[in-house]
């Protein structure tokens, strides 16, 4: 389990990270070199923490099915 405000700053960088991908659609950001540089840099850090975040939830997730199968009477691996 992670820690409550751990999960909220990744959160805010999940909701920055599509922030970043609009402002990089938007014609205008194009315009500006500079601030479309600024935004690639900060959009590809992001990208890698989003990655990994979303590679630790889908982990949770598949041992909390893993816990949940385990908890179940296995009728079916029983030896007879």
């Amino acid at each position: 389990m992670m820690p409550p405000v751990i999960a909220e700053k990744l959160a805010k960088a999940h909701a920055r990270f599509r922030e970043l991908q609009d402002l990089l659609s938007d014609p205008g950001t194009v315009r500006d070199q500079k601030r479309y540089r600024e935004l690639t840099r900060e959009y590809a850090h992001l990208g890698e923490l989003t990655e990994a975040h979303d590679r630790f939830l889908k982990a949770e997730a598949d041992l909390s099915g893993a816990r949940e199968i385990l908890g179940k009477p296995q009728e079916h691996l029983r030896v007879r």
